[in-house]
């Protein structure tokens, strides 16, 4: 695997954990309780389909782009023009597809904490 494959795969595999992290608190915050394994296995489906969305649009917007380690000042705007389509899709992807869950409060709760995160982790 080349220089450039392993820190792409670096980057992905970060902001998946960040979306997993993300969908934990987000349960954690929505009913104040540890999440138990049945609430956390009915949310991770759903939200996994999410999180892979949220990828694909971090790759249309250039955020696996070896030029944005370069442009860190332009980073910080670019994840939340970034977030802002996401926020949207993912309420698309809610209202269209029919889940075994009611995630709209959850939603937000992870959307508030996911756009927190993910603009932390970069520097």
């Amino acid at each position: 695997m080349g220089e450039r494959s392993r820190e792409l795969l670096i980057l992905v595999l970060g902001d998946v954990a960040i979306f997993v992290v993300t969908l934990w608190l987000t349960l954690l915050v929505r009913y104040l309780k540890i999440p138990s394994s049945e609430l956390l296995s009915a949310h991770l489906g759903p939200f996994l389909l999410l999180s892979g969305v949220w990828l694909f649009i971090f790759y249309i917007a250039g955020l696996y782009d070896k030029h944005t380690v370069f442009l860190k000042n332009l980073l910080f705007s670019r994840i939340i023009n970034t977030q802002f389509v996401n926020i949207l899709i993912a309420a698309l992807i809610f209202l269209i597809v029919p889940f075994d869950i009611a995630p709209k409060t959850n939603l937000i709760i992870y959307l508030v904490i996911s756009v927190g995160l993910i603009t932390e982790e970069s520097p």
